[in-house]
């Protein structure tokens, strides 16, 4: 009796950690009034949920998605990193179009049913709610011929992003010839020139294009006598001055100011905001400024930021005496005037207003936005963020947000 009281009491204190309440709203940017709530924790209620209370005490149930397109999620009781509530297209759970655990407004999309689990369990549900483990490959191997048979053809046939098979999506997931699992990855304390590894975008190599960054070539276009290192930019206070043209930005890390982009020239939708803990104060909102700088710096191309996020993109963030806090990743996919969303008419604008927007100041670590634009053909321009804290063990780059689909 004695142990089922305990693992009673363990349960208890392990759902009320990682209870959410969820308010869902029919208004852009959840601005109009709350219409319908659920309230749950991992497990509680058990199953895929196709129904939530109206805001009203008397009302009945609403059948998903009633009309409510968007929603806070609120962690009660405290909070429990490694879990959120997930959005699915279909009334079974089968495809994540949406997951969340901080209270920021999120777009649903065409959403049919969702679920209070952790992350891990969105992850053996879906795909790439895990790392994207570096590859075993030597820092001067070339090209694909280096490459293992299994990552060869997985390099040469990336997934499809629209893929609405589990089944299908699972074939590319972290235990197919691209390594183990999370809890098998072997830490990494530090990116590396040469390095390899693959995003749902496909599989590349970085270079190390600063002191403190490194940009993913794709890896059919890896050329060694090109894409050599380079330590620009390297921040040693015993070579140079603080305030010398060449050295990183030594200034002390401050929050993204505040920005908007305007309904009526672009709809931002945040699918997938994660606080994945750890970060000891370290996430999105306190590291993109820069990476922001970092792009400004060595993009030659002008205002088409969001162009150059194409690839991925990784920048090693320091603090004001040059101490290393942590990485920020980027990656943009779809490129259709995105300056249009922008007052200023720039990328530059829009992509540090799709920033600032996306975290709205929280301590989301990860996080997908689209820009819908009001024409276009419906295109949709994607933005993937993610941070790892320097305090990790385990440094590997984990575009988590990645395993969110688009479902129509």
């Amino acid at each position: 009796m004695a142990g089922l009281l305990a693992w009673i009491w363990v349960l208890l204190l392990t759902t009320l950690a990682a209870a959410f309440s969820v308010d869902f709203n029919s208004a852009d940017q959840c601005a109009g009034q709350v219409k319908g709530q659920a309230t749950g924790s991992v497990g509680l209620p058990a199953g895929c949920q196709t129904a939530f209370q109206g805001a009203n005490s008397t009302s009945k149930n609403i059948a998903a998605p009633g009309g409510l397109f968007n929603a806070v999620i609120t962690p009660q009781n405290g909070t429990d990193k490694q879990a959120g509530v997930a959005f699915y297209g279909q009334s079974t759970c089968e495809t994540l179009i949406a997951f969340g655990n901080v209270p920021v407004c999120m777009g649903l999309g065409a959403w049919a049913s969702f679920q209070f689990i952790t992350i891990e369990q969105a992850d053996d549900q879906l795909t790439n709610l895990d790392p994207a483990p570096i590859l075993s490959i030597p820092p001067n191997a070339t090209a694909v011929g280096n490459l293992s048979a299994s990552a060869t053809q997985a390099a040469s046939s990336p997934p499809s992003s629209t893929a609405s098979s589990s089944a299908a999506r699972r074939q590319y997931g972290p235990t197919s010839g691209y390594g183990p699992k999370r809890r098998d990855v072997k830490a990494e304390k530090r990116i590396e020139h040469g390095w390899v590894h693959r995003t749902r975008g496909g599989v590349y190599k970085y270079h190390q294009v600063a002191a403190r960054a490194w940009r993913g070539v794709p890896l059919d276009q890896w050329n060694e006598g090109v894409h050599k290192r380079s330590t620009d930019g390297w921040d040693d206070a015993n070579a140079m001055g603080q305030n010398h043209p060449r050295s990183f930005s030594r200034r002390a890390m401050s929050p993204l100011k505040a920005r908007s982009i305007p309904s009526s020239k672009c709809n931002l939708v945040r699918s997938c905001l994660i606080d994945s803990g750890g970060g000891a104060g370290f996430g999105i909102a306190s590291a993109a400024p820069q990476l922001l700088s970092e792009i400004r710096r060595l993009n030659k191309g002008g205002d088409d930021d969001w162009k150059f996020l194409k690839d991925p993109f990784v920048v090693d963030v320091v603090d004001g005496s040059g101490k290393s806090k942590g990485l920020i990743y980027a990656q943009a996919r779809q490129h259709s005037d995105v300056g249009s969303c922008s007052d200023k008419g720039t990328e530059s604008d829009a992509l540090a207003s799709a920033l600032s927007m996306g975290t709205m100041g929280s301590s989301v670590t990860d996080m997908r936005v689209d820009l819908k634009l009001p024409s276009g053909n419906g295109v949709t321009n994607t933005l993937f963020v993610s941070t790892r804290s320097a305090g990790n063990s385990d440094m590997s780059i984990h575009p988590i947000c990645e395993a969110i689909q688009i479902f129509d």
